[in-house]
């Protein structure tokens, strides 16, 4: 119970707990003593119980969550001393002292270059990524890759950028495209995106989540959750971007909001396949505006 609101997730006791009496009325010394946690963020923490005599070996078993991992504990006596603890593989252990005692349990980030083997925080796309693992936006492609040069499908993309509004529920449920199961993880998202006037499709049927997916693509589902802005003077001369092309000024507003500076100079490389460091880093430097 958080008693005072301070954070703190006490087991109820007695008000009485420091003594006991016997049938006779003569106060009797305590001999059970309480184990309390200190509220705790990014893991859970498992105790092997809750009051114990003094000698008894306690079991503390602590697991982090993804990408964290536990960067201290300690077992605090009721005058403030730390508690002796051995750590067995993880297991945490100690032996009870006649005192109640508190467990604090903090976890701590794992840099991003200690998770991803294939990320340094010298790429370009070191703090897009991050800013992604911390909003939930992905978790890379296995426990130790990202894969930032890896193709990007449309599904993929769709996904990121739900999960970067927050993830909404849409109320329309029906699906108009029948390459789209119900069962899919980018169900939600795909909805999200049409009910939004983000996609309409590759076709009227037909969303074509394994298609990759271009810069174009990119650049044009962020202008339009933008509202599609007009740039009347781009600063931008991409030779390679037409104004009869549908994506003309999506390319224009991304530009001069400084999303993307191009492939280079004078091109852009709208048919480009976009690549996962690509896709994260136009989002990072949209919704952190």
């Amino acid at each position: 119970i958080d008693t005072d609101g301070n954070g703190v997730y006490e087991t109820p006791i007695d008000n009485n707990y420091n003594q006991s009496f016997s049938s006779s009325g003569k106060k009797e010394a305590k001999t059970q003593y309480s184990i309390f946690l200190d509220k705790i963020e990014h893991g859970t923490v498992d105790i092997s119980q809750q009051k114990a005599t003094k000698g008894t070996q306690i079991i503390v078993k602590i697991n982090p969550e993804k990408h964290y991992k536990v960067g201290s504990v300690d077992v605090i006596d009721e005058k403030g001393n730390k508690i002796q603890i051995k750590n067995d593989n993880g297991d945490y252990i100690f032996k009870m002292p006649a005192s109640d005692v508190r467990i604090k349990c903090i976890f701590v980030k794992v840099p991003i270059e200690c998770v991803f083997q294939d990320i340094s925080d010298k790429d370009y796309y070191y703090e897009a990524i991050l800013w992604a693992m911390e909003n939930k936006i992905t978790s890379g492609t296995s426990e130790t890759t990202f894969s930032p040069n890896g193709d990007c499908t449309r599904a993929e993309a769709i996904t990121f950028l739900w999960r970067a509004a927050g993830s909404p529920v849409s109320e329309n449920r029906s699906m108009n495209f029948v390459d789209v199961p119900s069962d899919a993880y980018y169900f939600d998202a795909v909805l999200w995106a049409i009910e939004n006037g983000i996609t309409s499709g590759t076709s009227e049927t037909t969303f074509s989540p394994n298609a990759n997916c271009t810069r174009a693509d990119v650049v044009v589902f962020l202008w339009r959750i933008a509202g599609e802005p007009i740039i009347k003077e781009s600063k931008e001369n991409f030779w390679d971007v037409s104004s009869n092309q549908y994506y003309q000024n999506a390319v224009a507003w991304a530009a001069s909001e400084a999303i993307t500076s191009g492939t280079s100079e004078n091109t852009f490389s709208p048919l480009l396949k976009c690549n996962r460091a690509q896709i994260i880093t136009f989002l990072w430097q949209y919704f952190r505006i």
